[in-house]
């Protein structure tokens, strides 16, 4: 199933073999969430805990490409262990049916998570993300996505110089009830979506397989719109 990347020079046996052993948290079983589990999935990662309180709807149809009509008011992380159970069947998962919040109970997030991957459009869920990460000295990737913008970076995975970011660095506790990206509000491009969950793929393989991650230390702008890149270097305080 795998013989195409296995190809690639760069990937060979035991590369994946990190990944299929791999626990990969993803919080937000949305746009973000959907592309990101399913490329990690299809890549041969199996083990997954997926955290997200929501329901689908029909108007997450055209960016959250897992999800059908017929499973319209189901939880999205139903929707999500029902995919894998088609798709990826050798994937073992892990849903918990919540929102983070301050009365968040983690104690159903089982030990042992590698990497969380930050799918989310609230600030105090990436707060809340950062929280957990520092706590449980886990890596974890930010996205985040509205209109045709979108963002990348990677906070608490030591850099060149051993440093880890925060994501309290870039953004201030004066945000922290603010909506990075409100689609209902402001609207989303499907491309942009899955242009950003593909990013995130990246930086998770490279963290999984223990090499620099790209975006460690600084945030990657894209602006699909224009066809534009920008990678802002954080600033050490």
């Amino acid at each position: 199933m795998y013989s195409r990347q296995g190809k690639i020079p760069f990937l060979d046996s035991l590369k994946q073999q990190q990944w299929r052993e791999k626990k990969i948290l993803i919080l937000g079983c949305g746009g973000l969430g959907n592309g990101v589990l399913m490329s990690l999935a299809r890549m041969g990662f199996a083990h997954f805990v997926l955290i997200d309180g929501d329901k689908v709807e029909l108007s997450n149809l055209h960016r959250q490409w897992m999800f059908t009509q017929e499973q319209i008011g189901i939880s999205k992380v139903k929707a999500a262990e029902d995919w894998l159970r088609c798709y990826a069947p050798h994937a073992q998962t892990v849903i918990i049916d919540q929102f983070v919040s301050t009365h968040f109970d983690e104690t159903f997030i089982p030990s042992g998570v590698d990497v969380v991957v930050d799918c989310t459009d609230q600030v105090s869920a990436k707060y809340w993300i950062e929280e957990y990460c520092k706590r449980t000295n886990v890596p974890w990737v930010m996205g985040s996505v509205e209109q045709w913008e979108g963002q990348v970076s990677v906070f608490e995975y030591p850099d060149e110089n051993q440093k880890k970011w925060s994501y309290s660095d870039w953004v201030g506790s004066a945000l922290k009830d603010y909506m990075v990206g409100s689609c209902e509000q402001r609207g989303v491009f499907p491309p942009a979506v899955q242009w950003i969950a593909q990013m995130q793929v990246l930086e998770t393989c490279r963290i999984c397989n223990g090499l620099p991650a790209a975006f460690n230390g600084r945030i990657g702008y894209w602006n699909m719109w224009n066809n534009m890149y920008l990678a802002l270097d954080l600033i050490q305080g």
